[in-house]
């Protein structure tokens, strides 16, 4: 951290602590009684404030790069229409990809770190995901089976529950990008798709929609899920041709939002 930097962060807390002590006394939850700041300067007052600490402009922390979006307010209609995308919620990823672009990185393996607001822990795991950071799904793999006895009856629970395939997956995984989780644990036999897979993983490359099919199929663990999926993901298909193709119904159309909306409802 450069001292810039540290006389910010020093600022920021003093701030933090401020407002800490002031929203505590109004009874405010634990959890909303903090905060952090950011001071945002002309290029003439940086300047001289680092003239003043014997510091170069270029010391200073700048933001390179911003992304904004807007998207529906209804968790249904923003999820119906990521549909085909890679990303459950697409305006996110764009938000991301608008401030790499402004600062002219090309991806997440420019950036050092990323903090994420966790207003829900939902919310968190979304914007880790959209972010493109492979690997934040194996640490709670790792750290939910951290021994051969949790790990035999996870494996036993997979077998149950008709699983076990994407539970290979997953532990293969683990192996390959933890080693030392998965040192001296009694693995389940990887099969080829589970190679396959940890062979391929960490890209960030769109996955063709034959080889998406490809994984689910090969990952249901009886001929008769397989073909349970696919009559099921037939029947959506065929129901989602029918609305936009010859009813031209919109998903917001489809999930009745207009109507409630301009009823007044909330």
């Amino acid at each position: 951290m450069t001292p810039a930097a540290r006389s910010f962060s020093s600022a920021a807390r003093e701030a933090s602590a401020s407002v800490t002590s002031k929203a505590t006394a109004s009874a405010a939850p634990p959890a909303a009684a903090i905060a952090a700041a950011i001071f945002l300067a002309s290029e003439k007052y940086a300047t001289e404030w680092a003239k003043r600490r014997g510091l170069k402009l270029a010391d200073i922390p700048r933001i390179l790069g911003w992304g904004h979006h807007t998207a529906p307010l209804e968790f249904d209609v923003k999820v119906a229409e990521s549909r085909d995308n890679q990303y459950v919620l697409p305006h996110t990823r764009q938000t991301i990809v608008d401030a790499f672009k402004r600062a002219g990185i090309s991806g997440i393996d420019k950036i050092s770190a990323i903090e994420t607001h966790d207003c829900f822990t939902t919310s968190e795991y979304m914007a880790i995901d959209h972010f493109a950071v492979p690997a934040i799904y194996l640490i709670d793999l790792a750290r939910l089976l951290p021994d051969t006895d949790h790990l035999q009856r996870a494996e036993a629970t997979a077998r149950r529950w008709h699983c076990h395939r994407p539970f290979t997956t997953a532990v293969a995984l683990g192996a390959a990008f933890l080693p030392r989780w998965a040192a001296g644990q009694p693995l389940p036999r990887p099969g080829p798709m589970a190679q396959r897979i940890s062979g391929a993983y960490g890209s960030t490359r769109p996955l063709p929609r034959a080889e998406q099919l490809l994984r689910k199929l090969t990952h249901l663990d009886t001929l008769s899920d397989a073909m349970r999926y696919a009559a099921v993901q037939a029947r959506r298909n065929l129901v989602e041709q029918f609305e936009r193709r010859v009813r031209r119904r919109s998903p917001r159309q489809r999930l009745d939002l207009q109507t409630r909306n301009q009823s007044g409802a909330p």
